[in-house]
């Protein structure tokens, strides 16, 4: 076997319909390529926006109630969060520990918010 066949040999593993020939996984060669290159969550790069806006809605909402449910929305901490980010998350930061007792500031301080974040 050459180097070039390794390739496509190495996915010739067991497949639910059996083994692959060599042949058919030349032939899926690309199409797993392709699909190896794509983000295992297909929107993940617009969390980052979305936490941007929703922050910035905690920090501006005058009403308690609905900026309770707005700190469900983003994560405190993210590898992903925006640099612009920053100052707001602090700002939330601060309101939530303003008002530790609303539940959703205390998820927010615990680190157990934020839609499309790992929880």
């Amino acid at each position: 076997m050459t180097e070039r066949d390794a390739e496509p040999a190495a996915l010739a593993a067991d497949h639910r319909g059996g083994r692959l020939t060599l042949d058919q996984a030349r032939a899926r060669y690309p199409e797993a390529l392709r699909l190896a290159h794509l983000p295992t969550e297909p929107y993940a790069d617009l969390w980052p926006r979305f936490w941007l806006a929703a922050a910035a809605c905690f920090t501006t909402c005058p009403d308690r109630e609905v900026r309770d449910l707005l700190a469900l929305a983003f994560p405190l901490e993210h590898p992903d969060h925006l640099p612009e980010a920053a100052p707001l998350l602090a700002e939330a930061r601060r309101i939530a520990a303003r008002e530790p007792a609303a539940d959703g500031h205390r998820r927010l301080l615990a680190g157990s918010t934020g839609y499309g974040a790992a929880l």
